[in-house]
């Protein structure tokens, strides 16, 4: 995941991102001297797939996401992801960890949960008048959620901590290319 990193309020692409083929693709494309539309176009790259970009933590569902990043980062109106830059993520999303990727799971089901907590409705009932939802269960519910938001936490940290160990080696040298195979 070293091949984007967003600092300075920038994107900042490796030398090594410019060598594969979907990356360049996006960049010669852009005939403009400024390559503005093309670092917008890796930036929502960025943004869609790394588990360190803030639109990631903020936007579980994607194309949520996908919008607040056109919006957020000055992206024309009505910008879509054409073939060049889908394939782009795609590829970008292949150099996740097994960890991120659960990571990103565990944020979908935490969402779903959220979402189902908020439309739970106490006063349902049953062709018979009974309860669908019990107070008991809603509150059981609700005392657990404070751990699984703490564990969301600390798995998140782990993530990060697992990609900023895979970025640096002792001495604070960048590994090179291959050294992990």
């Amino acid at each position: 995941m070293k091949l984007f990193r967003y600092e300075g309020y920038r994107i900042e692409i490796s030398e090594e991102a410019y060598c594969l083929k979907v990356f360049r693709d996006i960049w010669d494309r852009d005939k403009s001297k400024d390559k503005l539309k093309a670092l917008q176009e890796l930036g929502w790259v960025y943004f869609m797939g790394d588990p360190r970009s803030d639109y990631f933590d903020e936007f579980v569902d994607e194309e949520v996401r996908s919008r607040e990043i056109v919006a957020g980062e000055g992206m024309p109106d009505g910008w879509k992801p054409d073939a060049k830059v889908k394939a782009a993520l795609s590829f970008y999303m292949g150099f996740k960890t097994s960890s991120a990727l659960l990571l990103e799971e565990i944020k979908v089901a935490m969402d779903k949960l959220r979402k189902y907590i908020r439309e739970i409705d106490l006063n349902a009932t049953d062709e018979n008048g009974k309860p669908l939802f019990s107070v008991d269960s809603y509150v059981k519910v609700l005392d657990k959620l404070p751990v699984m938001v703490r564990n969301l936490d600390e798995a998140e940290r782990a993530v990060r901590s697992e990609i900023a160990a895979s970025e640096k080696v002792k001495g604070k040298q960048e590994k090179s290319m291959f050294e992990d195979e």
